[in-house]
This record gives C-alpha cells, sequence and structure tokens, in this order.
C-alpha cells in the first residue's frame, strides 16, 4: 500500500496464492460438506427402515344406509397420520423458507454480497470483473445464517 491509496489490496490474501491460505479452507469445508451429506443419508436410511403402526381403535359401522357391512371411513386413517406429521415437526423452531426468504432479502436485496468482494464496497453495483472473496463470502453467509436463526 502507498500513501494516498484509495482501494486496499493488502488486507485479504491474493487468489493467486490458491495454495495457501485458500486450499485449506477448501479441503475442509468439502470434508465437512462430504461427511454431513453421509451423516444426513445415514439418518434417512435408519428413518426409512423404521415401521409406523397407525391403530384406530373406532369401532365399524354403516357410512351410508346403501351399504350393507360395517366399515371404517378411510379419511380417518389419513386425518391420523396428518395429526402424527404435525406431532413430529412442532419441534422445528426455525421455518427453512422464512429464513431463506430473509437470507435473501439481506444477501441480495441490501447488497450484501459487494461485501466479499477483493475490493469491498457497500454501493450496490455490478463489478463483475471484481472478483469475490470465497472465505469472506462463506463467513458472511454462515453468520448471516446464525443471525436470522437466533432472532
Amino acid at each position: 500500500m502507498y500513501k494516498m491509496q484509495s482501494n486496499a489490496y493488502l488486507l485479504l490474501p491474493s487468489i493467486n496464492m490458491y495454495s495457501g491460505a485458500y486450499q485449506a479452507f477448501k479441503v475442509v469445508f468439502f470434508i465437512t460438506l462430504a461427511s454431513k451429506t453421509l451423516a444426513m443419508l445415514m439418518r434417512i436410511i435408519d428413518q426409512s427402515k423404521a415401521d409406523i403402526f397407525l391403530m384406530d381403535w373406532e369401532v365399524p359401522k354403516k357410512v351410508s344406509n346403501e351399504d350393507t357391512e360395517d366399515s371404517v371411513v378411510a379419511w380417518r386413517f389419513t386425518f391420523m397420520g396428518n395429526e402424527l406429521d404435525e406431532l413430529q415437526t412442532q419441534l422445528r423452531k426455525i421455518s427453512p423458507e422464512t429464513e431463506l426468504i430473509w437470507f435473501a432479502f439481506f444477501w441480495i436485496g441490501l447488497g450484501w454480497v459487494e461485501i466479499t468482494n477483493m475490493n469491498p464496497g457497500l454501493t450496490t453495483g455490478n463489478y463483475n470483473l471484481q472478483p469475490s472473496n470465497m472465505l469472506l463470502k462463506f463467513f458472511l453467509c454462515a453468520l448471516i445464517f446464525i443471525v436470522i436463526a437466533a432472532v
């Protein structure tokens, strides 16, 4: 840097230093991504092996006057399945749709994506020639998601 310089170039590692700072981040990121994907697949396999039996103790009766034998209304089983699903999803504290809408508002709507450029700025402009820093992009995305979830 030199005196009266308008842009700071030495604050972030250069993209040309790929083998240094960014290589370690990419390795750790992809190892984490692969292990989390494997953990989710194992969870899906465990849940798909579970058998759920819905017991309905409703006494069979004639549904209409034209019926010759007693039966149980099929909609009751659907209602019971929906109630079971609601009981399982009531523990969710964060709505994924709401979190993604708020993330899009902050990231794109307010133009916070411009902060991740190699020469960051808060003005919303089209800087196609300016490369973005993937460490800053990951950190800012993670920070926005954590803050939205906490709020």
